[in-house]
């Protein structure tokens, strides 16, 4: 028999990564910013990070305009859409590229989130380089928010914890095309794979 207060301690103690995952980056200055990695990457589950937002911050609920958005997604779904859905935050937005194949270019994220209104101030082709953008142009009290793709809230978990990332060869680097399209995959493996676990990077595998 599992009691009701067995289960309360249940939950209370389940650890889920990138689903509203409060995360505080290696070394770096947050001006006391909330940094939050979730892999939200259709509309039902940015409706349910929607409902999470309010609750993100102690004390007064978190107002519009508060939120920095480290935002990526890939190919064949809807970025245009929860780019819509997020706007309501009227979030600054950093557009990122994650390492998977599939990912979107930061720039065409970057046009789906003007074409929506929302002011981006900055472009980065990896996650690294849009976590630490983000963290730089957030202020005190407010929320730097890594969504979009579930590769994306890896990638933040990643650079802001120091995990030194998988190496996979079909995985983009962030200075060429995957490895199984070069002509000597093994020698690109060695290379970036000693890269993997320089602090605040993104290599790629």
């Amino acid at each position: 028999t599992v009691t009701p207060d067995q289960m309360a301690a249940g939950f209370a103690s389940v650890t889920w990564p990138c689903r509203v995952e409060y995360l505080s980056p290696k070394g770096a200055e947050l001006s006391d910013a909330v940094v939050v990695s979730d892999g939200a990457h259709n509309a039902d589950s940015i409706d349910r990070l929607l409902e999470s937002v309010p609750e993100l911050v102690p004390g007064p609920e978190l107002v519009p305009g508060r939120v920095v958005l480290v935002f990526g997604a890939l190919s064949g779904h809807s970025a245009s859409g929860m780019l819509g859905q997020l706007a309501w935050l009227l979030p600054k937005v950093v557009t990122v590229r994650s390492r998977h194949p599939r990912a979107i270019h930061a720039g065409d994220i970057a046009e789906m989130a003007r074409d929506q209104s929302l002011g981006v101030i900055g472009e980065h082709d990896t996650v690294a380089d849009g976590m630490r953008r983000a963290v730089e142009a957030a202020g005190k009290g407010d929320v730097v928010l890594a969504t979009g793709s579930i590769s994306v809230a890896a990638e933040a978990r990643e650079w802001a914890l120091g995990i030194e990332p998988e190496c996979y060869p079909n995985i983009r680097p962030p200075d060429g095309p995957p490895q199984d399209q070069r002509d000597d995959p093994s020698e690109d493996r060695a290379a970036h794979a000693t890269k993997a676990g320089a602090s605040g990077t993104s290599a790629g595998p």
